[in-house]
């Protein structure tokens, strides 16, 4: 019993995952105090600090997964840290999304590393939604911030959403699709299937935050879908519950948010 639970708990915690995720925190919470709102420091010196965490979330993410799909969301998941908090003012709420946002970069990462050990590991593949669905939640707020608030063209802020989503979802999709051409497919469909509601959010009267989360709430929907389809779980009651949870909560975000007329 004792070895199993302690074989058990060294699965939880991996070493290099451990450290990586306090890495993350660590600078993202110097970054958060010191760095994103401080005016004497130059964008060149926050840029690098960007390239910084990303060339490092990269390195960790290869050395721990030895595959090039197992990339894509630990960066995607560590740029938009980085860009949400230039959206963040109140210090305290800087320090829990950094706090949270660690958590599931850990997450993510020791979902890279049990996927690895073991390709039918239901927990790791668990880990590796999750770490899916925040990154692009992180995504999809920074995206709307910077739309919402500069001039940027429509088209350019919808080809940049299809191929940020291409990509994580294609990675997500070849752990549990035998075929990189299944995969590619399927993933292409669903990212062009965002770029439509995409495009009709872009007259929706609300904040960047609840942009995102309805964005993401039918993002996940579309693709358990196509997972459970890969896997063979798919069924209408399944699809159903999940549609049902989606619309609860669409309706609870919208109208417990506060709208913004968009110009």
């Amino acid at each position: 019993m004792t070895l199993i639970k302690s074989e058990f708990i060294g699965r939880l915690i991996h070493f290099r995952s451990v450290a990586a995720s306090l890495l993350f925190f660590c600078g993202f919470y110097y970054f958060a105090q010191h760095v994103v709102s401080e005016e004497t420091i130059t964008i060149e010196s926050k840029t690098y600090f960007l390239l910084f965490v990303t060339a490092l979330t990269l390195y960790m993410s290869w050395l721990l997964g030895r595959r090039f799909v197992y990339l894509f969301v630990p960066t995607v998941m560590t740029i938009f840290t980085y860009g949400l908090l230039f959206f963040i003012d109140p210090p305290a709420q800087k320090i829990f999304f950094v706090v949270c946002a660690s958590f599931a970069f850990y997450l993510g990462l020791l979902g890279i590393v049990r996927n690895r050990d073991n390709a039918q590991d239901v927990t790791a593949k668990s880990f590796l939604s999750i770490a899916l669905v925040v990154s692009l939640f992180l995504f999809y707020s920074v995206a709307y911030g910077v739309y919402i608030n500069y001039d940027v063209r429509l088209w350019v802020f919808i080809l940049f959403c299809f191929t940020v989503v291409l990509l994580v979802t294609v990675s997500s999709f070849v752990i549990y699709s035998r075929s990189f051409g299944q995969a590619l497919l399927y993933g292409s469909i669903l990212s062009f299937a965002m770029i439509q509601l995409v495009w009709m959010a872009n007259f929706w009267p609300f904040n960047y935050s609840t942009m995102a989360a309805a964005n993401l709430m039918f993002y996940y929907v579309l693709w358990d879908m196509i997972q459970s389809s890969f896997t063979g779980t798919l069924s209408k009651k399944k699809t159903m519950q999940h549609i049902g949870y989606a619309v609860i909560l669409l309706l609870f975000v919208l109208l417990s948010t506060r709208w913004v007329l968009l110009s």
